[in-house]
């Protein structure tokens, strides 16, 4: 538990002392003092921790310690709907009600305090008042007593002249009526002492004022100040709070006196510029007790109004939670950690705050099968996350969907529902895709013609597709270069299911002169950014959000809205697209100059930006396309558990270039969670020197502690790369100059896959199989087979 219960805290110490006392063991989340409804300290509260390493830390340390002259408690905090062992210790507390019996209706408690109270040595309860009330109430002695000291209210001589008429009244009287009697005895006690009893005087009726509220007032305003300034309007009442909070009220016996006291707002008093409204209906109102009733009435209807938007819809059906109570320093990845562990999540959206760059405390999370929300909505309500008290709700449904789903939309709206729904599919589109319009502007730019003139076919020279096609590839190795000198790694597009990044989008499909001041302007709006790389040609561009809440906003709003007459691609890059993590003080923008040449915009802080951004050409051109000579892996035994690959090869990047690096594991197949290390692994270098230099001089080397032991091994090694090749090519490796082309359009002819090969080098043959079909025509079956003379031309 990251909560703990500190019980015994003296009077007089607040929540910053309690903060204060306690921080020593670790980062505090939260503090809660508990107090009475009359605002008096239960001396005890509640304590949050960071993790459950700090709250331990804390009970170890400060239980049965002492706070000033007073011993505290401090004790793990039981989580919600725990009550097994639970004992009541307050007697503020609620007591649980026991069950009743079927001896009575009682319980066993009450049946056996029952027995016990005749038995020898305990003491009977002592009565109550209206026991006693109740046992001497037909006793005239006692009720003498009773009228005997009943004066308060009553006339001093009332009592005593009551009681000498009914000693002196005949006993039986039926005839006189109570009245006559009251009215004769009167007039007896008028004649015997000559003066009239005293009647109550009637209550002087209400004024009703009218009254002005004065605010802005200064501290030390006094009512004989108030009375100097409204002296023209002749003020009746002047009533200021006992400590003074910069209002006061003013009555007014006349609306014409009230007029003239609003005509002195912004008037100067003490030297600040006061201001004066009108309070009368809201006074009335409050005397009258209608205030309060219309303040309930207007909240229950608030409420009311609430409770008839949120959908009857379940969490079985929807699979949807909101939780709140967050403290600020947690991660989103956080949240996506424990809820994917009750099963995959489609979404998780926490909130920022936009001034405070923090969470605001709540999020929600949908899951892919409603299950797995109902299992985790049972079993984290009420427990801890980072010292408070993860409270969980069902969510509400997205009124987008439940129109969707309803029929309510148009046609249009539901196509445009599901093109943003299939945006967020990792293969929607090709990563590099480029319109063919886009293409004909940036090679009309680029060879200074018009867009007409590569897309007019002329007799005898190559058609508009091949020339797209051409320019379309000479676009793509621009971009491909610009791309890796500016920081991104190209490797991770190439990988068959790469994962997704949270906060990096690329834009696709823009116009060739779109400008990153015009990207910024566009997703500025939904948060902060942090790099934006956009290439020479302009087609492409990248985008990085520092939260991934704004992202996600961003992705959702502008998948497939028009911006400059096209609509934007958008896709999640992979989540290695850069080879340096952003910081908020170090925003990099990458935009093309006027003449065509690309430049990059950096911070102030230029030197270690750019050391960031772009790392040495050691890192930069990595040899992955080199194959490994033999005999260069090498076996590491004796590896601690949590050493992982990236510290290996830390340690062995001295030595040489390295091919591989790969620590074996254990397979978890049941519950598919993370995998632990078995203490073993592997690493291939490039070449055979840099593997016999580590197993002579790098033998028994620290590694997180443990000493490391070498051998040789025969074992080949596979890069992400080379699963990348694989995935893409299925395992077969380039080996000759023949290359297959798949995808061909049918309506391509073999003199453009000439012209279309035909740049990259000397081809010796081409065929396109055809269609092995009766009384088919003469169209090819959409593959074919280059073959080059060269095979470095086939690599190309």
């Amino acid at each position: 538990m990251s909560r703990i219960i500190v019980k015994n805290i003296p009077n007089g110490f607040d929540e910053a002392k309690v903060q204060s006392h306690f921080s020593t063991c670790g980062i505090i989340t939260d503090v809660q003092l508990k107090y009475t409804p009359e605002g008096k300290f239960r001396n005890f509260g509640f304590i949050g921790f960071e993790n459950e390493e700090q709250a331990a830390k804390a009970i170890k340390h400060f239980n049965n310690t002492f706070i000033r002259t007073s011993k505290i408690s401090v004790a793990p905090c039981v989580a919600l709907g725990e009550t097994k062992n639970l004992k009541i210790w307050s007697k503020h507390a609620q007591k649980p009600v026991p069950a009743p019996d079927e001896n009575g209706g009682k319980s066993a408690d009450e049946n056996d305090n029952t027995e016990s109270s005749g038995g020898k040595g305990e003491k009977p309860k002592a009565p109550t008042a209206k026991t006693i009330l109740e046992r001497h109430q037909n006793d005239p002695k006692f009720q003498e007593f009773l009228e005997a000291h009943k004066r308060a209210g009553k006339l001093v001589w009332d009592n005593q002249f009551q009681q000498s008429e009914d000693a002196e009244a005949p006993p039986e009287t039926p005839s006189v009526p109570a009245s006559s009697g009251d009215e004769s005895t009167g007039g007896k006690f008028e004649k015997s002492t000559g003066k009239k009893a005293k009647t109550a005087e009637p209550k002087k009726p209400a004024i009703t004022l009218f009254v002005a509220k004065v605010r802005n007032l200064p501290a030390t305003t006094k009512r004989q100040d108030m009375l100097r300034f409204f002296k023209t309007a002749r003020p009746y009442s002047v009533r200021i709070p006992p400590k003074n909070k910069g209002f006061a009220y003013v009555g007014f016996k006349t609306e014409s006196e009230l007029e003239k006291a609003l005509l002195m707002d912004k008037s100067f008093l003490g030297g600040k510029q006061v201001r004066i409204v009108n309070f009368t209906d809201q006074n009335n109102r409050a005397a009258s007790g209608e205030d309060k009733n219309g303040e309930r009435r207007a909240k229950q209807a608030k409420w009311e109004r609430q409770r008839a938007n949120v959908p009857s819809e379940s969490i079985c059906e929807s699979g949807k939670l909101f939780f709140r109570n967050l403290a600020y320093s947690v991660k989103e990845q956080d949240l996506r950690e424990i809820f994917e562990k009750y099963g995959p999540v489609v979404e998780v959206d926490v909130p920022i705050d936009s001034t405070t760059r923090k969470l605001k405390g709540f999020g929600t999370v949908t899951f892919l099968m409603p299950e797995h929300a109902v299992m985790a909505y049972s079993e984290l309500n009420g427990t801890f996350l980072q010292g408070r008290m993860f409270h969980i709700l069902p969510a509400k449904v997205d009124e987008d969907m439940k129109q969707g789903e309803n029929g309510d939309s148009n046609f249009k709206r539901k196509k445009e529902q599901t093109q943003k729904k299939q945006a967020q599919s990792s293969h929607n589109w090709n990563t590099l895709f480029m319109g063919e319009n886009a293409v004909a502007v940036a090679m009309a730019k680029k060879y200074g013609t018009s867009k007409d003139a590569i897309l007019m076919s002329t007799e005898g020279s190559t058609s508009a597709a091949v020339r797209l096609a051409l320019g379309e590839t000479e676009v793509v190795l621009e971009m491909q270069s610009f791309l890796q000198d500016n920081g991104i790694q190209l490797n991770a597009f190439d990988a068959p299911n790469p994962k997704r990044s949270s906060t990096i989008i690329l834009v696709k499909n823009l116009v060739p002169n779109c400008t990153t001041e015009e990207l910024r302007a566009m997703f500025e709006k939904f948060g902060i950014l942090g790099r934006v790389v956009l290439p020479p040609s302009g087609v492409t561009a990248i985008v990085e959000f520092l939260e991934p809440s704004e992202a996600r906003k961003a992705f959702k709003k502008l998948a497939y809205t028009n911006f400059q007459s096209q609509p934007l691609y958008l896709e999640w890059a992979p989540e290695n697209t850069f080879k340096s993590s952003s910081a908020p003080d170090g925003t990099k923008e990458v935009k093309e100059e006027s003449n065509g040449t690309a430049t990059v915009k950096e911070s102030p802080d230029e030197e270690t930006t750019r050391a960031a951004a772009v790392p040495k050409k050691e890192e930069e051109l990595p040899e992955d396309d080199t194959e490994p000579e033999e005999g260069t892996t090498l076996f590491i035994k004796n590896l601690s558990f949590k050493t992982v690959e990236a510290t290996i090869q830390e340690r062995f990047r001295k030595v040489g270039p390295i091919h591989s690096v790969q620590i074996v594991r254990t397979k978890n197949l049941v519950s598919g969670g993370p995998t632990e290390s078995r203490g073993y692994g592997f690493i291939q270098f490039k070449h055979r020197k840099s593997a016999e230099h580590a197993l002579k001089n790098l033998q028994l080397v620290q590694i997180d502690g443990r000493p490391i032991e070498l051998a040789r091994s025969d074992r080949v090694l596979k890069t992400a790369a080379d699963e990348a090749r694989k995935g893409k090519t299925g395992g077969q490796k380039q080996t000759g100059s023949k290359i297959l082309v798949r995808n061909i359009p049918f309506q391509a002819n073999a003199s453009e896959i000439r012209d279309l090969f035909k740049p990259f080098g000397d081809i010796k043959v081409l065929r396109l199989p055809r269609k092995m079909v009766a009384n088919a025509d003469e169209s090819h079956r959409g593959f074919g087979f280059v073959e080059f003379v060269r095979e470095p031309d086939a690599k190309r």
